[in-house]
């Protein structure tokens, strides 16, 4: 939510479909430097949702105090719905992360790294204890990693 307004909501449809509306609705998302509203967009969303639903947050795992609020609205959506966490992990925050630091400098960055990936392993781990499904991947992974779970999960009949 940005706000109390939406940034973006497409209603529950049936069929595969779905997974197309859904992409199409998402491609033109930019980041936006806001404080997430999670307790608004649970409201939000169980005023719209009456039956099952996958439920897809998009959203940053950087923040420790911010994540705490994400997860226990997700365990009130996960009472009733599925939900599925997705954030991009930084692609050169991991490459620092698996480096060889030549100078003192460079392993200063590789402990922060380290220190940066672990407290996100932290909060997926938080996420998954409440009854998300969580899905981190690098930026050029996100649709075939969203559409690839999204088949996973409609497979093993959780959607």
């Amino acid at each position: 939510l940005v706000g109390a307004e939406p940034g973006g909501y497409l209603p529950p449809r049936p069929g595969r479909a779905a997974v197309a509306r859904l992409l199409a609705a998402t491609y033109n998302l930019e980041p936006q430097p806001l404080q997430p509203d999670y307790a608004g967009a649970a409201a939000y969303l169980r005023t719209r949702l009456r039956r099952r639903s996958l439920v897809v947050l998009l959203t940053d795992l950087a923040d420790p105090a911010t994540a705490r609020e994400l997860a226990r609205q997700v365990a009130v959506l996960a009472r009733h719905h599925l939900v599925l966490v997705v954030s991009q992990v930084d692609p050169a925050l991991v490459a620092i992360a698996r480096s060889l630091p030549e100078d003192a400098a460079g392993a200063y960055r590789k402990a922060a790294a380290l220190e940066v990936l672990a407290a996100r392993e932290e909060i997926r781990a938080g996420l998954s204890r409440a009854g998300a499904v969580v899905l981190d991947v690098p930026p050029g992974q996100l649709a075939p990693a969203l559409v690839s779970r999204y088949l996973e999960l409609k497979a093993r009949n959780r959607v």
